[in-house]
């Protein structure tokens, strides 16, 4: 699969991370809501194929340093901080980073408000990247077990509860100058959930449905048009890589 899995279960969820030669399997939970062994039987149970290793169970807090940028040292990546992985997001802090500091290094010299406008754009990031995360929990729908009823019910953060009380009241998506996730992918979650907007910006009405539509199919087939000439991955796999697929062409 040219993609990883992700596969929620009653404490936390699951990846499943597709490797030319092997599968990356992983299980991040609350301990709050389990217990080791029974999270380790979690797994275990859902991994395709012979076990290569034992899984190895080690625990992190998540969170960020106060001053990324402190004295001569800049902190970046895992040095910096630490969210929830269901997003990924490490790398792409990491780019950020560098970013802003090719950015505040421009001149032969910095100053204070240098180093405090980087760590405050960096406080920005990792809190908008917490609230993208927040949001998959909150706005679940599950009623299974304990802890996706408690995620229903828990507080978030103001920003991310102004965010959803905005969208939900007019459909309008407030979103930060510092926020990594577009708003395709905070769409899809909102979406996803069903959490939706109870009215809409009422200047749509003034665009004709047709002219709506004939965007949607001209986009429909401007896809089809670039997929059929993309190779199918385990192709672009097998030309590039020591690969060999087992799957039927």
């Amino acid at each position: 699969a040219p993609r990883t899995i992700v596969t929620a279960h009653e404490a936390g969820w699951q990846w499943k991370m597709p490797l030319q030669h092997r599968q990356g399997n992983g299980y991040v939970y609350s301990s709050r809501f389990t217990d080791d062994e029974t999270a380790k039987k979690r797994l275990l149970e859902n991994i395709d194929g012979r076990l290569i290793t034992h899984p190895r169970t080690f625990s992190f807090t998540p969170g960020r340093r106060n001053r990324a940028w402190n004295k001569n040292c800049i902190a970046v990546g895992l040095a910096a901080g630490f969210l929830e992985p269901l997003e990924s997001t490490s790398i792409a802090l990491v780019e950020t980073a560098i970013d802003k500091i090719v950015q505040s290094l421009a001149q032969l010299t910095y100053d204070q408000k240098i180093v405090e406008h980087f760590n405050h754009v960096t406080q920005l990031e990792y809190e908008c990247v917490r609230d993208f995360i927040i949001l998959h929990y909150k706005a679940n729908q599950r009623n299974d077990s304990l802890m996706w009823r408690y995620c229903q019910n828990m507080s978030v953060p103001k920003s991310l509860q102004t965010r959803m009380d905005i969208y939900q009241s007019s459909g309008k998506l407030a979103r930060s100058a510092w926020d990594m996730f577009g708003a395709d992918s905070w769409l899809a979650i909102y979406h996803g959930f069903n959490f939706l907007p109870q009215t809409y910006a009422t200047k749509i009405d003034s665009i004709p449905l047709e002219q709506v539509q004939n965007g949607l199919l001209k986009m429909k087939g401007d896809i089809a048009k670039y997929t059929a000439k993309a190779p199918p991955h385990h192709h672009f796999l097998a030309q590039h890589f020591d690969y060999q697929s087992s799957k039927q062409e």
